[in-house]
């Protein structure tokens, strides 16, 4: 029996070794916690009388002791390995919270379709990886790779909006439906204005997501390749500038996030980064970094690509869209193309019609479902005013997420002329108070729940963010500034689809 190797494997998971207890043939373990009192005894091999006796004889003593008392034989060490992180770790639960998480991020991507749309499927997009064109598609590319051995270290990048969330998700749910791959420990990143270092943000996400567990236990568990990390939105932790001149204290930046990973990066573990497409990451002093490492892991990059707009959009709506002359390349946008490929037969007509305002076609239907939803009197320009307010404050104090308590206050001292305007629409004896109003508005459907924290809110895609940011460029009195690119590139993605007009339009208001 390797017993010094099982005393650390336990002692690692918070038992007390008793030496006393423990026989040749088998050890003794204690467990403390709270009113819990249990004691495993262990024994490797095949039963036998002798043995089965004296672990009976063990097992009396350390129940009138007042432990609640287990024997297990086990085959090898591997099995009692397995049979600890399981345990502790309720695999099989796990994996039924991942499910979980799955369904409402469906049910997310749903609700800001047409109504009818009854059901998400993830659009496999082209795809690079490692500067040779992928194969196949790149969730099951990924997760093949994740059921290597070695550890292994996968960016994935992608510009705003193409996918990079929901690619996550995809990996995430086929590995929690393989009872022989790691689970996954998956993340999303925001910009909170309260996470200050990278290692402690980290630690904190392990501790809310495996409250029975010691995070050192996790992490060594990720070390040993049972646990797989996704870190979803990394490059919401940087400032990342385009100009070269700013790639070194950018890189000062993330150098001490890459370092946090890099230790991660041992024996059979593997961690999965989705990134916006960084300087950072193709710069020299990356890739000196890399080098540092070539020996200690693995890297693949890839990258995803403009979405084929023939996967999304059915064969007789493509010829109509380009009968009535709308440029299908300028659509490449998965938001756009969920919204076309889900629209009725009659709404579709109509869109045709008019061609140049599918973006702004998109945007009244989801205000005008937002009034009905929760009985709103609140305009289109009333709801697009007050959206444009919150990702002004976004944008001026950067941060893309924050508690739900804070973004209701933001809405009604930035707001308040606004919300006063809509109160006064309501009889007397209907109008909602400043809080009720401002609460109801904190649950718009282009409102997300963030990963960063329970009760953290966040705009719900890049497109969306990207349009009210443009919203506030527009009317805003003062020179608009931004603190970085993360609030540009949203911004100048949301134009991309619209007709000409609306871009001079735009151009018109800031001159």
């Amino acid at each position: 029996m390797q017993r010094n190797k099982i005393i650390s494997l336990f002692e690692k998971y918070g038992f007390s070794y008793n030496s006393t207890a423990s026989k040749e043939s088998f050890l003794a373990f204690t467990f403390k916690s709270g009113f819990f009192h249990n004691a495993e005894i262990v024994a490797i091999g095949a039963k036998n009388e002798t043995s089965e006796t004296e672990m009976e004889l063990v097992a009396s003593q350390l129940q009138r002791m007042g432990y609640s008392t287990k024997k297990t034989y086990y085959q090898n060490y591997e099995d009692i390995e397995k049979s600890l992180f399981d345990g502790f770790f309720n695999t099989e639960e796990w994996r039924k919270k991942i499910k979980k998480e799955y369904r409402l991020h469906c049910d997310k991507i749903l609700s800001i379709l047409p109504d009818g749309a009854g059901c998400y499927s993830y659009i496999k997009a082209p795809f690079i990886k490692n500067g040779q064109k992928g194969e196949g598609g790149i969730v099951e590319d990924i997760c093949a790779s994740i059921n290597k051995s070695g550890p292994k270290l996968i960016i994935i990048e992608a510009p705003a909006g193409f996918g990079k969330t929901c690619t996550s998700y995809e990996i995430i749910n086929s590995l929690s439906n393989n009872v022989n791959a790691p689970i996954p420990f998956f993340t999303e990143f925001s910009r909170d204005r309260q996470a200050k270092v990278f290692s402690h943000i980290f630690i904190r996400e392990v501790d809310r997501s495996f409250s029975s567990v010691n995070s050192n236990v996790v992490i060594e568990e990720v070390k040993e390749g049972r646990v797989a990390v996704v870190l979803d939105g990394f490059d919401e932790l940087l400032h990342d500038k385009s100009s070269s001149a700013d790639r070194v204290m950018n890189f000062d930046n993330a150098e001490p996030m890459l370092e946090t990973i890099s230790e991660l990066l041992v024996k059979n573990s593997k961690v999965i980064l989705t990134s916006r497409r960084s300087a950072i990451f193709d710069g020299e002093m990356f890739n000196e970094w890399l080098k540092r490492y070539d020996e200690k892991f693995t890297i693949d990059r890839y990258r995803i690509e403009k979405p084929e707009i023939s996967d999304w959009i059915q064969f007789d709506r493509l010829q109509k869209l380009e009968s009535v002359g709308i440029n299908l390349e300028k659509l490449s946008n998965p938001v756009l193309l969920s919204f076309i490929r889900f629209l009725d037969f009659d709404n579709f007509e109509k869109l045709c019609s008019q061609p140049s305002t599918i973006v702004e076609k998109y945007f009244a239907s989801m205000l005008e479902r937002e009034m009905e939803r929760q009985e709103l009197r609140m305009s289109i320009e009333q709801q697009t005013s007050l959206l444009s307010i919150v990702a002004g404050d976004m944008c001026e104090k950067n941060y893309t997420s924050d508690s739900r308590e804070k973004i209701i206050n933001v809405i009604k001292e930035r707001g308040s002329d606004l919300l006063d305007a809509v109160r006064s629409s309501y009889s007397p004896k209907e109008r909602p108070t400043l809080d009720k109003l401002a609460t109801t508005l904190s649950n718009h459907a282009f409102f997300d729940r963030s990963n960063q924290g329970d009760n953290n809110i966040e705009f719900v895609n890049e497109f969306v963010f990207g349009n009210y940011i443009c919203e506030n460029i527009i009317h805003v009195d003062d020179e608009w500034m931004a603190s970085d690119e993360r609030f540009v590139e949203p911004a100048v993605f949301s134009y991309v689809p619209r007709d000409e007009d609306s871009k001079c339009l735009t151009e018109s208001f800031r001159a």
